[in-house]
Order: structure tokens, then C-alpha cells, then sequence
């Protein structure tokens, strides 16, 4: 009986010229975009629920959303490399996030108008250097073309292992199943790997060269697929997750040090730079010491001992 349901259901979705207004969730179905109520009626759920309906993909990226219903970062600027001069211009005034002007005025508009916002930036942008290195990059004929290369700009992957990490957050606050110390392991382990995609993708943001961001979002990728091959597993290794946060952070705090110099504000540099400067002497020191006694320690210490140490020869090595 419930396979002749399913069935049904499934008839139902691929022959009907409206969208149902439920989707496949990690708990099974929950709301989603419906074209029953018009285009602006679908496009104000969409930004309610925070999803594109054809692509089935976030509409503000994950790494801007704090826990809970917070947000990580300001509204007015929550945007990447892909976001138009306009819609950023608008979340400034308005306070709300650019992602979501963009789509806005795409899904009411029409793609063509985010086109021709980017055409008419300004002149000097149009023909940089950045703007044509793709085929993605054309006006209004760049539409055919997936931004990104073959990976495009947000992974299938990477969206699934931020859904996998907002479970583990909703799930960690029940009171009638409270977390079991698996999952809270599990937690934690996706709490390290999807801040250092958050990081990568902010050094993306500051990347002008195509090819590198191309190799950004491919290591991204292949960091969401370890970290769902180790959950599957019941390996639960945070080790490798928190090594690559911490070398991430360090080299998006170069970037931004190196930024700074260059648009002349030699204070917040000379912070960033103080900042790196410790972290390396402090792995330094640890290296120099070496590990400390660890004959009648707990399994737990020696594995934070070799942990700290493993962490301060990556640090000095970078």
C-alpha cells in the first residue's frame, strides 16, 4: 500500500504543471516553493525558506547562517564574487542580504535583468581581466554556461554536508532524544569541516583568477566527501577537519593582511600580521619542546598531546 502511495505521489509530481509544495528533507518531506500562488507568491516563499526551487540549492550560502536563527554575518553583506554591484548597493541601504536581492530580481525579472545590472556596472569592470574568463562571464549568452566550470559555484556535496550539520544543530537540541555521544562527535566533526569550506569559500571571494577558484571549490568538494566518507564509516576523526580549518584560517588571514597593506590600512595589517606572527612562534616553541611525558597519561591526553603537536608542524610549516 505505501509503495502504490509513493507511486501516486510520484505520478503526481512529474505530470502536474504546478510544483508540489514539499520536498525530500534529511526527515523526510517538508515545505517548498509552490507556483500554485504566481511567480511573486513562489519567489516570497523561496526567500522564506531559503531555497531555489528549480535547483533545490540554498539561496544564501550556508556559511553566512549562524545557529539557531542568527546569522553569522551582517544581512547587507552576506554576498560572494557572483553578487552584482547593484544588489549589494540595495542590501546596503535596505539592510537585507544582496544573495537575496539577486534572486529576487532574477526570479521576478528574468535572468536577463541580472545580465544587463552586470553589464552596466561600469565599463572599467566590464573589461577587466576577471569578467571574461569564462564563458560564464558573457553577458545574457553567459546564461548557458555554468558559473564555476564543471563543478559550478556551490556543489551538490557541499550543500548536503551544510543540511547534514543544520540536522545535527536541530537534532542536538532535543529534549525528548537527547544527543548521544556518537552524534555529538558527529557534530563537532561537521561543525570543523563546514567552517573551513566557510573559510575557503571567503578566500574564493578575494581569488580574481578563475583557474584558483576553480581549485578552491574542488578542494572544497573533495573535503565535504571526506567528511561524509568518515561520518559513514563511523570513523568520527576530527583531526583532519580541525588541521585544515586551522591551516584555512591562516591563509585567509594572509589574504586579508596582504589586502590591507595594499589599500593602505597599515594598522589592521600590522594586527593581522602581530596575530600570525605569535601563532608560528608559539608552534615553534611547542616543536622545539617536543612532546611532553605521556607514560602514565590517559589515551585522551596522549591523543590531545599528539593532536597539539601535529597542529603546530602544520602552523610551521605553512
Amino acid at each position: 500500500m505505501e509503495e502504490l502511495q509513493n507511486f501516486g505521489v510520484a505520478m503526481l509530481e512529474s505530470h502536474s504543471p504546478l510544483d508540489m509544495p514539499w520536498r525530500e528533507g534529511p526527515t523526510g518531506n517538508v515545505l517548498a516553493p509552490s507556483n500554485a500562488g504566481g511567480v511573486l507568491l513562489k519567489t516570497a516563499m523561496e526567500l522564506g525558506l531559503n531555497r531555489k526551487s528549480y535547483w533545490n540549492t540554498p539561496i544564501v550560502s550556508p556559511r553566512f547562517e549562524g545557529r539557531g536563527t542568527g546569522d553569522a554575518v551582517p544581512r547587507e553583506e552576506q554576498f560572494n564574487e557572483y553578487t552584482t554591484e547593484a544588489a549589494k548597493w540595495l542590501g546596503r541601504i535596505m539592510e537585507i542580504s544582496p544573495q537575496q536581492v539577486d534572486h529576487a530580481m532574477a526570479s521576478v525579472a528574468g535572468p536577463a535583468m541580472r545580465d544587463m545590472l552586470l553589464a552596466g556596472q561600469s565599463l572599467d569592470e566590464l573589461f577587466t581581466e576577471r569578467k571574461f574568463q569564462g564563458p560564464s562571464d558573457w553577458p545574457i549568452l553567459g546564461r548557458v554556461f555554468q558559473r564555476g566550470g564543471k563543478l559550478g559555484s556551490r556543489p551538490r556535496p557541499i550543500d548536503k554536508l551544510y543540511d547534514r550539520y543544520q540536522y545535527s544543530i536541530m537534532r542536538q537540541g532535543s529534549t525528548e532524544n537527547p544527543e548521544t555521544p556518537q552524534e555529538r562527535s558527529e557534530r563537532l566533526l561537521l561543525q570543523d569541516a563546514t567552517k573551513a569550506m566557510s573559510i575557503m569559500f571567503h578566500i574564493r571571494s578575494m581569488t580574481k583568477d578563475e583557474k584558483k577558484r576553480r581549485l578552491i571549490t574542488k578542494r572544497a568538494v573533495e573535503l565535504a566527501d571526506k567528511a561524509t566518507d568518515n561520518i559513514r564509516s563511523m570513523y568520527l576523526d576530527r583531526e583532519p577537519f580541525m588541521m585544515e580549518r586551522t591551516l584555512v584560517e591562516r591563509e585567509r588571514d594572509t589574504m586579508l593582511m596582504n589586502r590591507a597593506y595594499l589599500e593602505g590600512d597599515i594598522e589592521e595589517a600590522e594586527e593581522i600580521r602581530k596575530k600570525l606572527f605569535k601563532q608560528k612562534e608559539a608552534a615553534r616553541n611547542l616543536l622545539m619542546r617536543g612532546l611532553p611525558g605521556l607514560e602514565n597519561a590517559s589515551i585522551e591526553k596522549v591523543r590531545d598531546g599528539l593532536r597539539r603537536y601535529r597542529r603546530a608542524k602544520g602552523i610551521y610549516s605553512q
